[in-house]
């Protein structure tokens, strides 16, 4: 994922993202969902075309909502180690109607 140096004073980051889903592996139907991304940056931000990129060939991926936000925090993390991160996915599907999922990092109380 392409980042890019962050020298002004921002402070937190808020990313959203509707996307949809191929397949949910357990239900085996596409699903509908909504992305929130919040960070706190270090040094570096994420650039938005990579990261929406990135959800799109996810999105062509049979998955569960749980690993896709696993997968989305683990890129995000892995690619600017930010202070605070929060990934949520709240799903829409046919089989188990809205569900949501997250994963949070706040070991510096962005929340």
């Amino acid at each position: 994922m392409k980042t890019i140096e962050h020298t002004q004073g921002i402070t937190s980051i808020k990313y959203q993202k509707d996307a949809i889903f191929k397949e949910c592996s357990m239900g085996v139907v596409p699903f509908t969902a909504h992305v929130t991304i919040v960070y706190k940056p270090n040094d570096m931000l994420v650039d938005f075309t990579d990261l929406d990129r990135y959800i799109e060939e996810l999105a062509m991926q049979p998955t569960i909502i749980e690993q896709a936000c696993a997968d989305i925090f683990d890129v995000v993390s892995d690619g600017l180690a930010p202070n605070d991160l929060s990934v949520s996915i709240i799903a829409s599907t046919t089989a188990h109607g809205e569900v949501e999922a997250k994963k949070e990092m706040w070991p510096n109380g962005l929340q």
